[in-house]
């Protein structure tokens, strides 16, 4: 089991243009020492079909979910590669203590014998181990 973060905001119209964009929206990304105008470029091909199963509302404190993510290596498949338990919740006035709830869940449900892996990875780092050459510009 591998516990992360991710953060999205809604960027309505305006797609991300450069790096100076990324460090506008979320400034922590400036500790990646990129040059502001270094413009930004999509990458590989979305080698996985992913399927979100379940959308459970969860109290943790101010209000959440959890939902079920399974990847396959192409749509019709039974088995999946991979799977992601997420939480889901607003970054607010509660959010910290939102996050300590979501964390604790995490942390219970790992004690929980027969649906861990000894292997696990994330889904990123997974895309990159199955998938060479995911991640190159075309």
């Amino acid at each position: 089991t591998v516990y992360s973060r991710s953060l999205s905001a809604k960027r309505g119209n305006n797609p991300l243009q450069n790096f100076g964009d990324l460090h506008a929206l979320f400034p922590v990304t400036e500790t990646l020492r990129e040059v502001p105008d270094t413009r930004l470029a999509v990458v590989g091909k979305r080698p996985v079909h992913e399927e979100v199963r379940g959308k459970a509302g969860l109290d943790l404190g101010s209000g959440g979910s959890m939902s079920l993510s399974l990847w396959y290596r192409t749509e019709g498949d039974t088995r999946p590669m991979i799977a992601e338990l997420s939480f889901k919740y607003a970054t607010g006035a509660n959010g910290a203590a939102d996050e300590v709830r979501a964390r604790m869940l995490f942390d219970e449900l790992r004690q929980l014998e027969g649906w861990l892996s000894p292997t696990a990875m994330t889904k990123t780092a997974f895309l990159y181990a199955s998938s060479p050459g995911f991640c190159e510009q075309e």
